[in-house]
């Protein structure tokens, strides 16, 4: 049994040694550095302490760099035990102190998969630096019969830079290919790569008519993290807009927010999904308006119509828009004015919040804004209070209502009335009594 112990041990040494090192820490120690662990209470300041470890840590794994690649393709070449799904499934149904128990902590405890989880940190720390990695990660992502392994090499790949997409791209378009999902998903985060990426987005763009709706709505997704070719992009997504699978629309009209000004020409049909049955999909457009302030003369009046509207969360989302655009949301200050007296307590406050974001027309805002004192909500009352201040002087008509509201049952909404009344009447505070002091 001794015999059987050293030889164990001296095996375990070798393996360890076999692992690349920096100034005495082994690469797995490196990598523990920069994801966790509490900072001692010398180092200072958690946080800079942290920082700074993780700095000295990344720093240490750049110098080691592609020495560690036959040890990280080893460890990423990971498929769980079998069995180990329904263990942790059953687990997870037992009681939690049953579940913090060391000894079953340590059945669970799979070092193969740990190994896995470090070399995916050190590829997206070396990133392209790592790019002679390409070829064997491509010949992994290959195998499909491994589909753990599979995803953890496309997650590699994703962090390898220029040489790495044409393999991703090619299992993209091979229809045959049971993981492109994933695939599609590893190139959205090639984001970093700017319009280097640009050979994604066609076969991004085809994507999202696949006949898969997961496909086609991680493609919507991924053509939103790119942001790049506009006159590909933006047409695409449209044309996911106007398609019938719920995801794939929700995931068009939040990729065509993130294209800002670009996104211009769709405005037109976010307004009209603003309008559609589906509510998950009117509720993404009228978002996706919020985000892109864009095309007052088109914008403000379908969002006026939407505050009218029977749907709460499509009117609060209106209102919430309506505040972006500044002195060319005027017309709509009729409007937000009745809605912050809405029975919809999150239509009021969104309305009631706008109003004080435009303050325009301050002889219809400052009023409506005054009642919302008296509102049984307290949210609504602090709100209203809030809002007043960014009318300056133009709110001084509200001071007696906000002299009655230095009574408001709730402290917070006290605190913001002294602090409106201090940006615009602070005359009317009275000064604070100096403390004594004892001797």
């Amino acid at each position: 049994m001794t015999s059987i112990a050293a030889g164990a041990l001296i095996a375990w040494l070798s393996l360890r040694d076999n692992e690349p090192s920096y100034q005495g820490k082994t690469l797995t120690e490196w990598v523990n550095s920069v994801s966790g662990g509490s900072p001692d209470q010398a180092e200072g300041n958690p946080m800079d302490a942290r920082e700074r470890r993780r700095e000295e840590a990344t720093d240490a794994i750049h110098h080691i760099g592609t020495n560690a690649l036959p040890c990280l393709l080893k460890w990423i070449n990971y498929e769980p035990r079998p069995g180990q799904h329904r263990l942790e499934t059953l687990v997870d149904h037992l009681p939690a102190k049953i579940q913090d128990n060391s000894f079953l902590q340590s059945l669970l405890r799979n070092r193969d998969q740990e190994q896995a989880e470090t070399a995916s940190v050190v590829f997206s720390i070396l990133g392209p630096e790592a790019h002679g990695a390409v070829p064997a990660l491509t010949r992994l992502m290959l195998r499909t019969n491994r589909p753990v392994a599979c995803y953890c090499a496309m997650e590699a790949l994703s962090s390898l830079g220029p040489d790495a997409l044409p393999p991703l791209l090619d299992v993209i378009n091979s229809p045959r290919f049971p993981h492109r999902r994933p695939a599609i998903e590893a190139v959205g985060f090639m984001h970093y790569m700017g319009t280097n990426a640009s050979p994604a987005v066609p076969v991004l763009a085809g994507c999202i008519k696949d006949s898969d709706p997961a496909v086609a709505e991680t493609a919507a997704a991924a053509l939103g993290k790119l942001q790049i070719e506009a006159e590909l992009s933006v047409p695409a997504l449209e044309a996911g807009l106007q398609g019938t699978n719920e995801g794939v629309r929700v995931s068009a009209a939040n990729s065509l927010a993130k294209f800002k000004a670009q996104a211009s020409p769709a405005v037109p049909l976010l307004i009209r999904c603003m309008k559609d049955k589906n509510l998950a999909v009117a509720e993404a457009s009228v978002t996706a308006l919020n985000t892109l302030h864009l095309e007052p003369d088109l914008c403000v009046p379908a969002l006026v119509e939407a505050l009218q509207g029977t749907n709460g969360a499509i009117r609060w989302h209106a209102a919430l828009a309506l505040a972006k655009f500044g002195v060319q949301a005027r017309p709509a200050v009729p409007a937000l004015v009745n809605c912050s007296k809405d029975q919809d307590v999150f239509v009021a406050e969104w309305a009631i919040f706008a109003l004080g974001h435009l303050h325009l027309d301050p002889e219809l805002s400052v009023p409506a804004l005054t009642d919302g004192f008296r509102h049984a909500n307290g949210n609504i009352r602090f709100e209203s209070v809030r809002s007043l201040t960014n009318f300056g002087a133009r709110a001084r008509p509200a001071v007696p209502a906000l002299l009655k509201a230095l009574g408001d049952p709730d402290p917070l909404v006290r605190k913001e009335v002294r602090n409106t009344l201090r940006q615009i009447a602070p005359e009317t505070l009275a000064p604070q009594a100096p403390q004594a002091t004892s001797k």
